[in-house]
Parts: C-alpha cells; structure tokens; sequence
C-alpha cells in the first residue's frame, strides 16, 4: 500500500489511520519493512525510515518506530 502527502510518501504491508488522534501506523511483513519518507518543508531534506512498525503523526512529524531497519536523517549544524 501506498500513502503520499504533501510531506511524506509511507509504504506498508497494511497501513490505519485515526483522523481524531491524526496517527497513521504503517506495518511491513516479514522481510519487507514499512517505510515512511518525509520532509519538514516541502521541498526541504527527506528523512527516511525502515522499520517493523511505524508510528507517524503527520501534524507534529513526531514517529515512533518498533523493530527499526535503518534510519537516515539530518541534524542540524
């Protein structure tokens, strides 16, 4: 499956999400890990996430992650 928005691209074997807690949870299956990109602005730096399981709450940009695969971010200087 296949979400985009303005900020992020996520991909997962099964994806929710709940409008009132604005929570998206991506799930990936067995050797294949939801992944979640994204972006503080648009068009800024892309982070991307590799994981079991990922939490993302798309209005804070807040994630958490459970059985982490790999992970690329930015920090700042």
């Amino acid at each position: 499956m296949l979400i985009e928005g303005m900020l992020f691209t996520a991909r997962g074997a099964r994806m929710s999400f709940n409008q009132k807690k604005d929570l998206m949870i991506l799930e990936g299956y067995g050797r294949n890990p939801a992944t979640l990109y994204y972006q503080e602005v648009v068009g800024g730096e892309e982070q991307k996430l590799h994981a079991k399981r990922i939490k993302y709450w798309p209005k804070t940009k807040a994630t958490s992650i459970g059985g982490a695969q790999s992970m690329e971010f930015l920090l700042d200087k």
